[in-house]
């Protein structure tokens, strides 16, 4: 900087240095501001005077920071964060006198069985906080760097829509295995579930636009075998149904199957060795939150609530299948 007193730094240009630093395009910031892109462009030729250095400069696929910017980027925000909070008198959080609505966006299986436990601590813990609930579609990333979202559940966000998004924070809740769904009575799961077993049989595929990158799809591909696929569904909650009324296969992660277990008469079976993998739960936010109370208080409670998805303990009902599966 040419002057290094505080007093000389307009604090509206490092709200300015702030958006352009998470989008990288003059004209995007100049749109979440408010702003014309003229007036952006003269708030950028004046950080560039201010920091004596170009912030920000053309390179493959749009702008692309420069060394002191990266530098710049975690300071600035946390102050804007802090100073924010001082200006609207935030102290602290506390949940049992807290009055305001958390939006959160999630897989359907997550909504089904995590949002029950979620009301009861809330109802217990911070009654007077409302949970607004949405599924996780193309508008998620973008709605999560705006900040109309506080916290996605689910997968990971870039490997989802194959895409960097600037400012993400991720925390794995859960690892689970995954495993093979079928109806009661079925032949396959009477007998030792080999490969060959396993790809004789068709599948319900969940995710129906594109495999996810966790898929059984994706890793039967990896180990260079096709699946005989009968549908695609879009949602979790509709792979148990399908599978209960024929002789279909789907795989999910083996917390879920036994819940799901308690809904339709299914049974559970290990994957094959030769394609077994794990899923991860991933919990999203901005970085804008990081250092909120209230939106730690809302991951922290998330985390806790984990919990909720640890299988039942099945030994001795019917919903387990076999757990011996032959070598490949």
């Amino acid at each position: 900087m040419h002057d290094s007193h505080l007093s000389q730094v307009d604090l509206n240009l490092l709200v300015g240095l702030d958006v352009l630093l998470e989008l990288r395009s003059v004209s995007a910031a100049a749109r979440q501001l408010g702003l014309s892109q003229s007036a952006m462009s003269h708030q950028l030729r004046r950080l560039r005077e201010t920091f004596d250095d170009s912030l920000l400069v053309a390179g493959k696929g749009g702008m692309v920071a420069t060394p002191r910017a990266e530098q710049l980027r975690a300071p600035v925000r946390r102050a804007l964060s802090e100073l924010g909070r001082a200006l609207r008198g935030e102290q602290g959080f506390d949940p049992s006198t807290a009055t305001r609505t958390f939006v959160i966006a999630s897989k359907d299986v997550v909504e089904v069985l995590g949002l029950p436990p979620m009301l009861r601590v809330i109802s217990l813990e911070a009654p007077g906080i409302q949970l607004d609930s949405r599924p996780i579609d193309a508008t998620t990333p973008a709605c999560l760097q705006e900040g109309t979202i506080d916290l996605v559940i689910g997968h990971d966000l870039e490997a989802r829509f194959a895409t960097r998004l600037p400012g993400l924070r991720t925390q794995i809740v859960s690892t689970d295995q995954s495993v093979c769904l079928l109806r009661q009575g079925h032949p396959a799961a009477e007998q030792a579930f080999t490969l060959d077993a396993f790809l004789a049989l068709r599948h319900v595929i969940i995710g129906a636009s594109f495999p996810y990158a966790d898929s059984i799809e994706v890793r039967a591909r990896e180990v260079g075998v096709e699946l005989d696929i009968a549908a695609r569904v879009s949602h979790f909650m509709a792979a148990p149904f399908a599978v209960a009324s024929s002789d279909l296969v789907a795989v999910v992660p083996e917390r879920i199957a036994h819940h799901f277990c308690e809904l339709v008469p299914l049974v559970v079976v290990p994957l094959p060795e030769a394609l077994r993998m794990s899923t991860d739960l991933v919990m999203s936010w901005h970085e804008r939150y990081e250092e909120d109370p209230s939106n730690r208080w809302l991951r922290e409670v998330t985390a806790r609530l984990t919990l909720s998805f640890d299988r039942k303990d099945c030994e001795g009902v019917a919903c387990c299948g076999p757990r011996g599966v032959a070598g490949d």
